[in-house]
Parts: C-alpha cells; sequence; structure tokens
C-alpha cells in the first residue's frame, strides 16, 4: 500500500510538472521493486518508463534512453511483439529520441507502433491518435510539413471526438497543428491554435506548469514572426521566468527561452549584450545534449548573427559553416534547418561585401527551400528578396526585378491572411524594405517593368492598415449579436477604457516606471484582443482588394476620361554597394506615380523630401494665421511639387491624390502658381490609396442624421491626480466656449430635419450611441495633445463684419505630462481628440466612455458604415502622425475606420466664425432641394464664394477644409 500511494504522489508531481522531485520518487520505487522482484519483471519495466520520462522532462536526455531502452527490453522478453505496453514503450523512447535530434530513428519507432496499435485497437482509439500526433511531431523536425500537418488534423479530430473538447491531449494536438502551420508561415492560423491550446492547459494544468511554459513561449514566437515585438516579449519573459522557477537554471527548455530574449536584445541593437546570453545557452546546450546536436547548431547559427550585427564577419563565418556542417550531418542535405543556415551563411557573405559568394548561396538556399516549404513561404520571400539586394549592388537592376516581384507577390499572400490592424501594420513595417527598394528603382532609367511593379506595390498596400481597420470594425460592429464576439469586444474596449483612464488622469499614486509598465502592459492586452477580436470572424478574408496583375487594370477603369490617379510615395531608395547595412538606403524622395484611364503611366521624380518637407511646413504656418505670408509659400511648393504634374496631365481636370509623407496635409489649392492661386482650376479628390476608386457606396441603410455643436464643458475638476500633476481634464481650464457653432448646428440641423444636440446635450455618449448615421456633423473643440503649451487662443472674433487678426478658433493645444515623460505611451490616437460636454470634470466621470473626450482611438470603434458624410467642423481634426504609406493617424484616420464614406476634415486651426459661415454656405450647396450638390463641387464652390468675401480672401479662412473619400451627391431621404 505504501508503494501505491508513493506511487500515485510522484505521478501527481509529475502533473505538477515537479519533475525532479518525482523522479526521486520513481527512482526509490524503482529501487524498491528491484529488491522485491530481480530486475527482469514487468513492474520493473513499469517504473523504468517512469523514471526515464521524468528524466527526459528534466533534459537528461542520455539517461532517459538508457533507461527506456531497459524497459523495452523487458518487455519484449516477456510480452508479446505486438503487446499494446511494447508499443507504449516504443512511443516513449521516440520521443527521447527525437530530443536528442535523432529524428530519423524516431520516425522509424514511431511508424512500428502506429502499425501495431491499429493493428491491435482499430483504426480510432486515443492510443491510435497518440501514435498520430507523434508521427506528425517527428515528421514536422524532419521539414516534412505537409504530412505533419495532415496527421496532425487527423489526429486532433480524433482526439476530439473520443475524449472531448477540454482534455490535455487535445490541447497538445492544437498545439502540434499550430506548430506546423507557423513553420509553413501560417503564422495567423498558428496563433489562434496556439490561444486556444493555452487557454486548455491553463485550465487543466493551472497557471504554471511546464507544459504552459511551453505553450506562452511558442505563441510568443508566432506573435514575434508577425512583427508584435512588445507582446512577444512579455509572453517570451513570462515563459523564462517560469521555466527557470521550475526546471532550474539549466535546462533545455531555458536554453530556448533565453534564445529568445538575446533574439529580443538584437531587435533593439543590444549586440553586445545578445552575444553574452547567446554564448551561456550554446554553453548550456553543449553541458545538456552533448557538442553535436540540432539545437546546438541553433546556438552557433544565432551567436553569428550577433558577431555579424558587430561587423565581425570571420568570426562569424566560422560558427555558420561550423553550424551548417553539424546539420547537414544530423538531418540531412535537404531540410529547413539546413536551408535557413545556408541563408545566414549567404546573409552574413552579403554584410561582409562578398556579393559573388552571397548570390551562390542565397541561390542555393532559395532552391532548397522553394522545394521543402512550397513557393509561397514567406522565408522563400525573404530569399529572395535577398537575392535581389545582392544583384543591386553588383549592378545588375534588371535581373533583380523578377525576384522583387515574385517576393511582392508572395508578401501579397501573407498581407491577405491578416485581419487586425495592428497585425497588418506590424508586417507591413517588416517588409517596408521590400518596398523601397521598388520604388527606388523607379529613379533609374530604362527598366521597363518597374513601373508596373512600382503601381501594383503602391495600390496594393498604401493605406491597407486602415482598410483592414475599417473592415475588421464593420464586420465586427456585424457581428456583435454573437455573444462570443460581443464578449471579447467588451473586454477589448475595456481594457482601451482603462489605459485612457490611466493616461488622461495621471499616475496618481504610482511610481514613474510602474506607470509606463502598466501603461505599457495595458497596451499591449489592448492589441493581443483587438487581433482576438477579429481572427474568429471568417468573413475577413473574403473581403479582399484585386490581385497583383488586376488592380492596375480596374482602377485605371474606374477613372473618368479627363481624370488621372496621381499616387505619391514618399521612398528611400537602395543604395548600390554599401557595405553598411544601415546605410543601403540613401536620402527620402517624393516620387509620384500616374495613371490615366487608358492604363498609361507616368512616373516624375518631386526631389528629395528634405527640400520638400520644410517648403511644406512653412507653407502650413503661412496658411494657419491670417497674417501669413502664404503666397510665397504656396508658390513654392507649387513650382516643387504640382508644376511637373501639371506638365504631365495633358489639361486633365480631375486629380485623385493619393499622398504621403507631409504633403498630406496640405490643401492642393491653396497652391499658387505666381499669378493666382490654383483653386477651381483642378478637381482634387483626397484619397488614402488607389483602391479607394473601388469603393462601392455601403448597401446599409441609413439612420437619421446627428448633428452636435457647442457643448457646455462643464466645471473643472477639484479631484487632483496625485504627486501634483494636474491631469489633463484640470490642464483644460480657460478651455474657452464656441457661441458660432450655436447657429451652425441648429441651421444644419434644421435643413436635415433633425434637431441639434447643443450644450448639455452635446455628450461623448450621443456620438458613441450612433449606428450608420447618414451624416454625423460634430462642431466644437478639436484637442491636440502637445509636449509644450501654447498661448490660449483669444475672444476676440465676434463674427461683426470685420476680421480680427487673433480670432476665436476651434482648437485648444495642452501640455501633458505623460507626452513629456512617456512619449512612447501617448501615441498619435491619444493625442487627438474632440471636446464634448463635461470634458473639464471628466476625471469625476464614471468611465473614459462618459469623460467627455471623444478620442481617436475611440472614435476608430464606432459604428459608421453606412454614414456617408462625417463632418468634423472642428481645429487640425487632419493632423496627426505619420506613416509611410500608410497616412495620417488621427481623427481623420479613426473616423474612416469606423466606416464614413466621405470626411470633411481641418488642416489647421480654424476661426470660428469663419468655420460657421463656410459651413453654412456648405450645407446650402449640399442639400440643395432642386439640385443635390456634389459632397467635393459643393466645398469647392463655397471655397470660392468665401474667397470673395470681403475680409476672407487669405487662404486661412477658405481653404482649411479637406473631403477625403467619395464625392457625388448624397443618397439621403428626408432626416437622414
Amino acid at each position: 500500500m505504501r508503494d501505491g500511494l508513493l506511487h500515485n504522489w510522484a505521478g501527481c508531481e509529475f502533473q505538477l510538472g515537479q519533475y525532479a522531485q518525482a523522479a526521486g520518487h520513481y527512482r526509490t520505487l524503482h529501487n524498491l521493486s528491484l529488491e522485491r522482484y530481480g530486475p527482469a519483471k514487468e513492474i520493473i519495466a513499469h517504473g523504468l518508463i517512469h523514471l526515464g520520462s521524468a528524466l527526459e522532462a528534466q533534459g537528461k536526455y542520455g539517461e532517459a534512453e538508457a533507461l527506456i531502452r531497459q524497459a523495452l527490453a523487458i518487455r519484449q522478453k516477456l510480452l508479446s511483439a505486438e503487446h499494446p505496453d511494447v508499443t507504449t514503450t516504443l512511443n516513449v523512447l521516440a520521443s527521447v529520441l527525437a530530443a536528442q535530434g535523432r529524428h530519423d530513428e524516431a520516425a522509424a519507432l514511431v511508424k512500428q507502433g502506429l502499425a501495431m496499435r491499429q493493428q491491435l485497437l482499430g483504426a480510432e482509439h486515443p492510443d491510435v491518435a497518440e501514435s498520430l500526433a507523434n508521427l506528425a511531431l517527428t515528421l514536422s523536425a524532419q521539414g516534412k510539413y505537409g504530412e505533419a500537418e495532415a496527421l496532425h488534423r487527423q489526429a486532433l479530430a480524433m482526439r476530439q471526438k473520443l475524449l472531448g473538447t477540454a482534455h490535455p491531449d487535445v490541447a497538445q494536438s492544437l498545439a502540434g497543428l499550430a506548430a506546423v502551420l507557423n513553420a509553413q508561415g501560417k503564422h495567423g492560423e498558428a496563433e489562434r491554435l496556439y490561444r486556444q491550446g493555452l487557454a486548455m492547459y491553463q485550465q487543466l494544468l493551472g497557471a504554471e506548469h511546464p507544459v504552459v511554459a511551453r505553450s506562452l513561449r511558442v505563441l510568443a514566437d508566432a506573435i514575434f514572426r508577425q512583427g508584435q515585438v512588445r507582446e512577444a516579449e512579455t509572453l517570451y519573459r513570462q515563459a523564462l521566468a517560469m521555466r527557470q522557477k521550475l526546471l532550474g537554471a539549466e535546462h533545455p527548455d531555458v536554453a530556448d527561452s533565453l534564445d529568445s530574449m538575446a533574439l529580443l536584445l538584437t531587435t533593439e541593437g543590444r549586440d553586445v549584450e545578445a552575444e553574452a546570453l547567446l554564448r551561456q545557452t550554446l554553453a548550456m546546450r553543449q553541458k545538456l545534449l552533448g557538442a553535436a546536436h540540432p539545437d546546438v547548431a541553433k546556438s552557433l547559427d544565432y551567436l553569428a548573427a550577433s558577431l555579424d550585427f558587430q561587423e565581425r564577419y570571420v568570426e562569424a563565418g566560422v560558427l555558420r559553416r561550423q553550424s551548417l556542417a553539424m546539420l547537414q550531418k544530423l538531418l540531412g542535405a535537404a531540410h529547413p534547418h539546413v536551408a535557413h543556415s545556408l541563408h545566414m551563411l549567404a546573409h552574413g557573405q552579403d554584410a561582409a561585401g562578398k556579393y559573388v559568394e552571397a548570390e551562390a548561396l542565397y541561390r542555393q538556399a532559395l532552391g532548397m527551400r522553394q522545394k521543402l516549404l512550397g513557393a509561397e513561404h514567406p522565408q522563400v520571400a525573404t530569399d529572395l528578396n535577398e537575392l535581389a539586394t545582392v544583384l543591386l549592388n553588383t549592378g545588375a537592376a534588371e535581373a533583380a526585378i523578377p525576384y522583387l516581384r515574385q517576393a511582392a507577390t508572395i508578401h501579397e499572400t501573407q498581407i491577405r491572411a491578416t485581419v487586425s490592424e495592428t497585425r497588418m501594420q506590424a508586417l507591413l513595417d517588416l517588409i517596408r524594405a521590400e518596398e523601397d527598394a521598388i520604388y527606388g528603382l523607379l529613379l533609374q532609367p530604362n527598366l521597363r517593368e518597374i513601373p508596373a511593379l512600382a503601381l501594383r506595390t503602391t495600390l496594393l498596400r498604401k493605406g491597407r492598415v486602415a482598410e483592414s481597420g475599417a473592415l475588421a470594425n464593420r464586420v465586427a460592429q456585424a457581428s456583435l449579436g454573437k455573444p462570443a464576439v460581443a464578449a471579447r469586444f467588451a473586454q477589448w474596449q475595456g481594457v482601451l477604457q482603462q489605459r485612457e483612464a490611466l493616461l488622461y488622469g495621471g499616475p496618481g499614486m504610482l511610481s514613474g516606471q510602474d506607470y509606463a509598465q502598466r501603461l505599457g502592459e495595458l497596451k499591449q492586452q489592448a492589441e493581443s484582443l483587438e487581433h482576438q477580436v477579429v481572427a474568429e470572424l471568417p468573413e475577413l478574408k473574403q473581403l479582399q482588394p484585386p490581385g497583383m496583375n488586376e488592380i492596375i487594370g480596374q482602377v485605371a477603369a474606374r477613372l473618368p476620361a479627363d481624370g488621372v490617379l496621381v499616387d505619391v510615395v514618399r521612398v528611400k531608395p537602395w543604395q548600390a554597394g554599401v557595405k553598411d547595412r544601415s546605410g543601403r538606403f540613401g536620402a527620402a524622395h517624393y516620387l509620384a506615380m500616374l495613371l490615366f484611364r487608358d492604363q498609361k503611366q507616368v512616373t516624375v521624380d518631386l526631389g528629395e523630401a528634405a527640400a520638400i518637407d520644410p517648403q511644406v511646413r512653412a507653407l502650413l504656418e503661412a496658411l494657419s494665421s491670417p497674417n501669413g505670408q502664404a503666397v510665397a509659400a504656396a508658390q513654392a511648393v507649387y513650382r516643387q511639387v504640382l508644376q511637373p504634374l501639371v506638365a504631365q496631365l495633358g489639361g486633365r481636370r480631375n486629380v485623385y491624390l493619393s499622398l504621403d509623407g507631409t504633403l498630406s496635409l496640405i490643401p492642393f489649392d491653396a497652391l499658387h502658381d505666381g499669378e493666382d492661386y490654383v483653386l477651381g482650376r483642378y478637381r482634387f479628390h483626397y484619397l488614402s490609396s488607389g483602391r479607394d476608386l473601388l469603393r462601392h457606396p455601403a448597401e446599409r441603410k441609413a439612420s437619421a442624421a446627428v448633428v452636435l455643436g457647442n457643448p457646455s464643458f462643464g466645471n473643472v475638476s477639484v479631484t487632483g491626480a496625485g504627486k501634483g500633476e494636474p491631469s489633463l481634464y484640470q490642464r483644460l481650464a480657460g478651455l474657452p466656449a464656441l457661441p458660432g457653432t450655436q447657429r451652425e448646428v441648429e441651421q444644419i440641423a434644421k435643413r436635415l430635419g433633425v434637431v441639434a444636440q447643443t450644450h448639455g446635450a452635446a455628450r461623448e455618449e450621443a456620438v458613441r450611441s450612433v449606428h450608420a448615421p447618414g451624416i454625423l456633423h460634430i462642431a466644437t473643440h478639436g484637442l491636440f495633445l502637445s509636449d509644450v503649451e501654447l498661448p490660449a487662443p483669444t475672444d476676440l472674433d465676434r463674427g461683426q463684419g470685420g476680421v480680427s487678426p487673433h480670432p476665436r478658433q476651434r482648437s485648444h493645444r495642452v501640455p501633458i505630462a505623460v507626452a513629456e515623460q512617456l512619449p512612447g505611451e501617448l501615441g498619435a490616437m491619444n493625442r487627438s481628440a474632440l471636446v464634448l460636454a463635461d470634458a473639464l470634470q471628466g476625471q469625476r466621470a464614471p468611465d473614459t466612455t462618459r469623460d467627455g473626450l471623444l478620442t481617436a482611438a475611440e472614435a476608430r470603434s464606432l459604428d459608421l458604415y453606412g454614414t456617408q458624410l462625417v463632418v468634423l467642423s472642428a481645429c487640425e481634426t487632419g493632423q496627426g502622425s505619420l506613416s509611410a504609406g500608410q497616412g495620417v493617424y488621427g481623427l481623420r484616420r479613426a473616423f474612416l475606420v469606423a466606416g464614413a464614406e466621405t470626411l470633411v476634415i481641418s488642416l489647421w486651426r480654424v476661426s470660428d466664425a469663419a468655420t460657421g459661415d463656410l459651413m453654412q454656405r456648405y450645407y446650402e450647396r449640399l442639400l440643395a432641394p432642386s439640385h443635390p450638390g456634389d459632397r467635393l463641387d459643393a466645398l469647392l464652390e463655397t471655397m470660392q464664394t468665401l474667397r470673395g468675401t470681403p475680409g476672407r480672401a487669405h487662404p486661412y479662412y477658405w481653404a482649411p477644409f479637406l473631403v477625403i473619400g467619395q464625392d457625388g451627391p448624397l443618397r439621403l431621404s428626408a432626416g437622414g
């Protein structure tokens, strides 16, 4: 009875991940059994299996193998050759061999055991499923991912049927299938399955267990490969701490986690620290696994990479060749790990400027990966791009183009599998260098294939992040009737609210370090939950743009006969022959790609960004004051940017602008050709991307218009933020009223047949609760959270005839402590906000959904699919942070992501009275009963009228607003 209790105790310890304690008790039992029964008894074999498994879990593979072989010999002697216990022993031995990198031997044993189990137990049995899963693992280790995936799916289906949906073996199958998908570059699918398995393990095994730690580690890897470095880092650190606590300081799993931490240090440029950590893991693996093991080879490769970054190419090359030889001997000449080692060796030669050697190795790695992983694997795209850059460095640009095209095609497949906005941004950041290489070749003459490739690339990638956010928001909003989606959506929104409350409320009693850490944690949680909200919505993968071969033709077909698309990209061209990898991309240029209806293409180099950006900033400064010297600044930008384009337009009047960089922040109507402003000569259509031309009006029926303005901002809260730092809400003290908005919204609401919501009714909740209003008009202060305090706007403009040189403006810039202390935490989507009722006392609000500040981060989740027009009649609603190829991050982006079909936004701090006048005239034309106006033309006509009004000739008054998105008349019924 005592032996039985000890055996159960050891079993419990093993299940809890207490492997050392379990091994000690199993060894005691084994010694007792030897004394009682002698060496050749079934009970001895049984004990050896348990002891060997406990030693294997501790990474003591040699000892474990010896014991399990001993058990196998006993069972084969005592039992029939096909006894179930013999097959179990074969599987356990195979596991130990696989852990030592002896995958061929392991596969042979698993296949033998599988055949025996199928014969003894039938086609469907938990033990058969176990053998299928083990065979899948060994095939995966051999690089046979397709076969492994099929077996994992078979084992998973069998286990779910036989064991239910919540069982450790089911979780194991989910993890195994996820690992194969991850190896095939399907990182999003892998992440979803890893999360399911992790949740199941945590429920079944508890929060701290070696298996849970392993699940955290592999989930982090899938997330890291999607470019989500910070979220991955959190999980890597959790896994490392758990493994060190549960398994001790020296264990193969601990070495695995230390590798991950070294990889993170490398991404941060901390190469010396990474090298030290990698030398530690190499020594640990050599001690635990022996001198010749695939994981030892991996350590050598990682260490070589850190030496490459330190330009220690000779040392790195020695390690890489050692790793490659080891892998070829252990895994064979044709294995994905061998291909990766060849790629890394090529990478080192490339970095050292040995382009001939690098090209040969890249070609070898590319051929192997295409054969082993398939033509569309992300690692194949990496090889293609690296090979292309070597060719560029040797002056063979024409030869590089096919490889760049193939890589871009593979990445387009990867982009189409990415559904959330944050994941899309991370992916496009990862592959941005590919875009720069393609666009940069436009500067070289006589490369016939490049114009089409560059245009396809920008048409498919520019604005893709916002588009993914808009589609995700649209499908999620439509799916909130599903309890699981609604619960996850509410959880995501709750985390966003917690973060905003902490961000704007101040640190309180938290130290600066704890404050920053908590903000970072909440940010990671929000990004992860955002992805999880949409990852389970299969409809998203069906909502895709045309393919690479169709995109140009379809966009061109949507242009009118007198129309032209001008797609501007800000590009850093490739610098051929530069050995320093950090200097391989040269000075940024603005390049314009023109597309005509007949698919004719023209490329115009507008010049270096270093020349254009200061001119744009000078123009914005001149336009943002009624006393600014606008003509000279507008002429400078015209000569640099618009004049070269005009020469190519051929008299066409409809110019569809898809802009990039600082050019996204200026109104082209306010440019000056030396004789006059260009207002009225062109119809400038502002697009996020040329793909916008393919958009169709929403089929969803719009609800009644919503018009808000002139909010009552309330009284400043007396509640402090702690430690003498006022909260953001307290910093809004002195926010002036905007009486001009009262008349504006009342008259607009009357035209629309609705009641304007003003004063205390102009609340944040009134905006957050809308569902596809035909028109959403908000007239209030635009808030910009600035690191530098600016003078408060004066109260001089009463709108009585003349215009003051310092008019009342619909903006308020306030400093916020976190902007100075934690600039990385105050992202663009948190810096921009609309100020609504009771904002001054927002700190007393129950939560940030009712604090009177509608931030861009909040607005992006509004339900506006079907809304035909959003007018943000406030200041600087078009401003924000610039992202190469992905537009302006701020309120303009937020309302487009929320689903608005057309958006009217402001580019600078506007006059209250002048804006009210502009809006009245705009709606008169837009809603004319007999001839409703076009959304774009109505604004152009209004601008021309205002320009001719006494005292309003300066573009400060008539040019601050842009129409972004679709034009054409509104499709509204009464009250719409």
